[in-house]
């Protein structure tokens, strides 16, 4: 008995522990989805002509967005040519580009992302990626995050995605994209966010309070995620975990414990009182 509760309070432990850490997890990209609208690259690109410009608004929570490839909707029509993706950031803010995954190996194709100065009419490369690129989120962000700050003149930070294609051979089914594209007022050195509705990245620039702790790096070097502890709702359902998996441990214990019994043989009527003469000396 004592083996089978040592073995089941073992296996049981670990699958406290097991369930712990997947609640944290789960929280993390329940919370991250929450707050990212995630656009889909052959949803929203357009030809050169005729870009639609995304604004990321500057409500709660809604001044981060992922832009990415693959789509959920595999039935799209895939573009021939080249096609464009205009962010623009609320007015009088910029935007930190974050790259989060990678590969141009067997897409046959480039990508030159341009912050554009409109009241010039100048287009600065931000990052031209070619088919040698190939990161994910585990390389140590080998693309660094770039911080644009608006352009004097500018209302607006405006930044372009442009996917250059070889019609012949580009295969967008090969393309892995993955961009987080984050909204920041920029405060002066030394300064101060407006409110405490925003978060200081130290840097000069301050995000959305949202966005701190949240699991997903939005200042340029991570800084909102360094020494995050555990949120209330974190521990309460850490709390709520452990409590669930105890009453499921202490329930299987009993239930070891009333089968046990129920194995024991039952000694009864003239058999136990053979039993009691034949253990009798004389």
């Amino acid at each position: 008995m004592s083996n089978i509760m040592y073995e089941m309070s073992t296996i049981n432990l670990i699958s406290v522990y097991y369930f712990i850490f997947s609640l944290i997890s789960v929280n993390q990209i329940v919370s991250s989805r929450l707050y990212y609208p995630e656009y889909y690259i052959l949803e929203k690109c357009t030809p050169p002509d005729n870009p639609k410009p995304i604004n990321l608004t500057n409500t709660e929570g809604g001044s981060a967005a992922y832009f990415e490839w693959p789509s959920k909707n595999e039935s799209l029509i895939k573009p021939t040519q080249t096609c464009v993706i205009v962010v623009q950031s609320p007015p009088g803010q910029g935007l930190i580009l974050h790259p989060v995954s990678l590969d141009l190996t067997r897409f046959a194709g480039k990508i030159v992302i341009y912050q554009l100065h409109l009241s010039a009419s100048v287009a600065n490369i931000i990052y031209d990626l070619d088919d040698s690129v190939h990161f994910d989120s585990f390389d140590n962000h080998r693309v660094k995050s770039v911080t644009l700050n608006s352009l004097p003149g500018d209302e607006k930070t405006v930044v372009l995605f442009e996917f250059q294609l070889n019609s012949n051979q580009s295969d967008w089914n090969q393309l892995l994209f993955k961009f987080l594209v984050t909204s920041f007022i920029h405060v002066p050195e030394l300064g101060h966010c407006p409110d405490a509705f925003y978060f200081d990245c130290g840097s000069g620039q301050c995000i959305r309070q949202s966005l701190h702790c949240d699991g997903i790096s939005n200042c340029a070097d991570g800084f909102d995620e360094h020494d995050c502890a555990l949120e209330a709702h974190e521990i309460f359902f850490i709390v709520l975990g452990i409590f669930i998996m105890l009453i499921i441990v202490v329930g299987l214990i009993w239930y070891a414990h009333k089968k046990e019994s129920m194995d024991l043989p039952v000694v009864q009527g003239n058999d136990a009182k053979k039993n009691s003469l034949g253990n009798t000396k004389v």
